[in-house]
């Protein structure tokens, strides 16, 4: 199995997504503010990042890791999200 491509994705897309796979998300990093913030409504999030990367090769135990980011952030300025 390999690693879909979730980047440009709505958060919770991404997750659903991954779950089909078997796959679950280990750990969900903001890009803005880093590991201490919050993800309470996972629809307003966009995927800016993913490890492992797209194409690359899964095993059971592979450990998914999504950095995101809040629609209104500057960041995302410029990105069209995707419901994968």
């Amino acid at each position: 199995m390999k690693m879909p491509n979730v980047v440009h994705c709505y958060l919770d897309s991404a997750r659903r997504r991954l779950k089909t796979l078997g796959l679950a998300v280990d750990q969900i990093v903001n890009s803005t503010l880093g590991d201490n913030s919050v993800v309470i409504e996972e629809s307003n999030w966009i995927v800016l990042t993913q490890s492992p990367l797209s194409g690359e090769a899964l095993t059971s135990s592979s450990v998914v890791h999504l950095g995101v980011v809040k629609l209104n952030d500057p960041k995302a300025s410029g990105i069209t999200a995707n419901n994968c």
